[in-house]
């Protein structure tokens, strides 16, 4: 259900902000059939990445971890030690 609702969250920004330059999702099975999912959107502005963190809901769910880096944006879902690994690449990112 977390990975619907970040799709439709990115969905809905691909389609309303034409500010949105790419969009990629990666889904990495995990070691106990829950899935990961990662998604990267590349925005044509910093102010309009942090725009749309700050708005989505996944960035207020305990099950998402997500990054603003620059025109960037990228988000995690999932759970287990796949999970941990890419949350803690993540947060590694802005430090």
């Amino acid at each position: 259900m977390l990975a619907m609702s970040i799709a439709v969250a990115f969905g809905a920004a691909q389609k309303a902000a034409s500010r949105v330059v790419t969009i990629q999702e990666l889904t990495v099975p995990s070691e106990s059939s829950t899935l990961v999912v990662v998604y990267g959107l590349r925005f044509a502005g910093d102010q309009d990445a942090v725009d749309f963190w700050r708005s989505a809901r996944a960035s207020h769910d305990p099950k998402a971890v997500g990054v603003v880096i620059g025109p960037m944006v990228a988000v995690a879902s999932g759970e287990g030690q796949c999970f941990q690994a890419v949350e803690a690449y993540l947060k590694a990112l802005i430090n």
